[in-house]
């Protein structure tokens, strides 16, 4: 496929996956005043996470229906559909996923003004050494 056909399928994904987020936006139980910014966001998300779920589908070798299929639903799930390729992706990696009761609380989350800047870190050989590499030194 040439470059322009590839980009024609991209923008249809987007699309598609954009429509998922509209059609959401619609089903919702409560009618809440619509934000054109909330429908722009909305839509932006779910185009990103469909764009994603094609990509994925496209490595996977699956039917271009399929993937078209995918893509809305994971414009749909917006949000959710990135949490859940994160989570694979860090598994696939061998990267510890943390569970969502020990992720930090807002108010643990250091603000920028008390993290270090990077003249103030301590270079490696001005860092003490643990207390387990001392121990082995001395038993060695």
């Amino acid at each position: 496929m040439n470059d322009f056909g590839q980009i024609l399928q991209t923008i249809n994904t987007a699309s598609l996956a954009a429509f998922g987020a509209l059609a959401r936006l619609l089903s919702q139980k409560e009618k809440t005043a619509v934000r054109i910014s909330n429908i722009l966001s909305g839509c932006f998300v779910a185009a990103f996470s469909g764009v994603l779920a094609y990509f994925i589908s496209e490595y996977f070798a699956f039917d271009t229906n399929l993937s078209y299929i995918l893509s809305g639903i994971c414009g749909w799930l917006g949000p959710q559909a990135l949490d859940t390729f994160a989570v694979a992706i860090m598994k696939k990696a061998g990267i510890e996923v943390p569970k969502p009761s020990e992720a930090p609380k807002p108010s643990e989350v250091p603000k920028p003004s008390e993290v270090p800047k990077p003249s103030e870190v301590p270079k490696s050989s001005e860092v003490p050494k643990s207390s387990n590499e001392t121990h082995k030194k001395k038993s060695e």
